[in-house]
Formats: structure tokens, C-alpha cells, sequence
């Protein structure tokens, strides 16, 4: 999971939001009436992922959660590609998977899309655990991985019962913590970054670390720098949802998935909450998630989605 960085330092009521750039949305009231964002059926998600172990390249885990996405995403109606590459890390060839699914289904994908995304990888090594003796065991990732992915997993079981007034793509990002140092994590994104065509996409959001229990999310610098007006629009929906967990202001600079995207011309934001004391620590378990966190930031995704136009 990410970095600080100190150089970077139901009827849907959606604020209309004004976008100077082209290509980025406004968002209208809808009269569609919404399917209800299910935060136990997410949180089962993030059990389903924990139980499977360590969710890093090499280990049974990590094919076994790849199934478990393309299972439920084919079962929800999108279309799945898997997107292995090789890279050279720690002097070792390793292959990672990024996960791409499409709704609707078409071939080629639709366009302009939005993407929704978030990392599925684990970390191999608790370095951030107070005791020393834990530093060299894989965390759970229960929040910092899992969470982020549940809510992608319920979002998709949404699209078939109403379906979005845009094309969707959801990425799994593979590599985001396989560290221990900055160049070595966000390997997924960076890939991705570099094969995509930024013209086909409308703007991205990134989750990561949504799930707990104390969620607390404020605007991430990045976000605000690269698309204030989407961060805007997001924290109006989240406001006028009544959700007290999004604050307007800006609280963190953050090394994350979103960077690479950024800077290949898709306008992204990170939805994050970093005030996480379990942050790569072997206490990242299924007990620090909330049922409620992963409702809430679902539910805003889900009215901004339906919101557009």
C-alpha cells in the first residue's frame, strides 16, 4: 500500500458539478432508483480474500483470489481479461496479473469509460509492525488490499440490477506492495499506465485502505491537484448522502496507484483513508473492517456513476 511522501507532501440527489476540461463529467440529478449497496455482502468479500493466505505473486493465494474475481465478475455479467507481466524485482524474475473486467460486455470495450480500481496484492512483509520478530511475515491485508476490491466485487453485482449510463472498466492492480522501497511497488499501475490509451477513459477513482472501522477520508493532494473538479463532485455526493466520513480538506500527499495513471492522462483520484495505525502490521485483519466504511464509499461511488451523463 501506498506511500506518504513528503516531496508530494432510493433516487440518486447528486450535485450538478461543473467541469472546465473536456471529457470530464457533469453529474445530474437521476430518477433512476439505485439497487441498494450491500456492506455485508462486501465485507464477506474482504473474508473470502483473507482466507485464501497471502495474496502475493508465488503463492497459492494469489491464483486463488484471481479465480475468485473472475468467478464473481463473469457470474455479474462483465466480461474478464487477465494481464500477466515479467518484471525483474529484488534481482528475481516474477510474473504479476493485472484483472480487467468490462461492463458492458463488447468487443472492443466501449468508450470513453469510467475506471474504478483498486490494488488485490498483499504485502509479503509486516515492516511497519512494532514488534521486530513480526517484520518478515506477510500481513492479512485485510483493509490495506481487500477492502478496496470488495467494493469493486459489490459494484459490479449492481451493474445487472441498474445498469450505469456509462461504460465501466474495474481494474485489480497487481504489485502495489511488493516494495520494500518505492520503486519496487505500484508495478500493476505503472504497467497499466503505459498501455493505455488515455482518450478512451473519462476520469478514474482509485480505492484503497476504504474499510475501516474509524473511517476517516479527506482529499488527497494528488487528487486535488490532478482533478479537483472530480474530487468535488465526490465529496459533494458524500455530503449530500449525509456521510460524515468524507472531509473537505486536504490532509495527505500520497504515493499510490493513481500517480501512473495521472500521468498518462487519465484525470484519477485516490479515495483513501492513511490514518490507519494497522498499516503493514500483522493486526491488518478482518476485525479493523466495517461492513458500514465499505457501504458508505460504495454507495458514493454508485450515486456518482449514476449521476453522470
Amino acid at each position: 500500500m501506498p506511500n506518504t511522501s513528503a516531496l508530494y507532501r432510493n433516487l440518486v440527489p447528486v450535485t450538478t458539478a461543473l467541469f472546465a476540461l473536456t471529457g470530464c463529467p457533469r453529474s445530474t440529478p437521476s430518477s433512476v432508483k439505485l439497487p441498494v449497496f450491500d456492506g455485508q455482502q462486501a465485507l464477506r468479500h474482504v473474508a473470502a480474500q483473507v482466507e485464501l493466505g497471502p495474496r502475493f505473486t508465488g503463492r497459492p493465494g494469489h491464483a486463488a483470489a484471481l479465480d475468485y474475481y473472475e468467478d464473481h465478475l463473469l457470474g455479474c455479467g462483465l466480461s474478464v481479461e487477465r494481464r500477466p507481466f515479467t518484471l525483474e524485482v529484488h534481482n528475481e524474475d516474477l510474473t504479476f496479473t493485472n484483472l480487467v473486467a468490462f461492463w458492458p460486455k463488447a468487443e472492443p470495450p466501449r468508450a470513453p469509460r469510467v475506471l474504478l480500481a483498486a490494488h488485490f496484492d498483499s504485502r509479503p512483509w509486516a515492516d511497519q509492525d512494532p514488534d521486530p520478530a513480526h517484520r518478515n511475515q506477510p500481513i492479512d491485508g485485510a483493509n490495506d488490499g481487500a477492502s478496496g476490491v470488495a467494493v469493486l466485487l459489490e459494484l459490479a453485482r449492481t451493474f445487472a440490477a441498474a445498469p450505469p449510463p456509462i461504460p465501466i472498466e474495474l481494474v485489480f492492480f497487481d504489485g502495489e506492495d511488493h516494495g520494500p522501497s518505492a520503486k519496487d511497488m505500484f508495478l500493476g499501475s505503472n504497467v497499466y499506465a503505459g498501455q493505455l490509451q488515455a482518450s478512451d477513459y473519462r476520469f478514474g477513482i482509485l480505492l484503497d485502505m476504504i474499510g475501516d472501522a474509524d473511517l476517516q477520508i479527506y482529499q488527497e493532494r494528488w487528487s486535488v491537484h490532478y482533478a479537483p473538479e472530480l474530487v468535488e463532485l465526490v465529496w459533494n455526493t458524500a455530503r449530500e448522502l449525509g456521510f460524515t466520513t468524507f472531509h473537505a480538506t486536504v490532509r495527505h500527499s500520497i504515493m499510490d496507484d493513481h500517480l501512473p495513471l495521472n500521468r498518462a492522462g487519465v484525470k484519477c483520484i485516490d479515495l483513501i483513508d492513511f490514518d490507519y495505525p494497522a498499516w503493514h502490521t500483522l493486526e491488518d485483519t478482518l476485525d479493523k473492517v466495517s461492513a458500514t466504511s465499505l457501504e458508505q464509499v460504495g454507495t458514493v461511488v454508485l450515486h456518482v456513476l449514476h449521476g453522470l451523463r
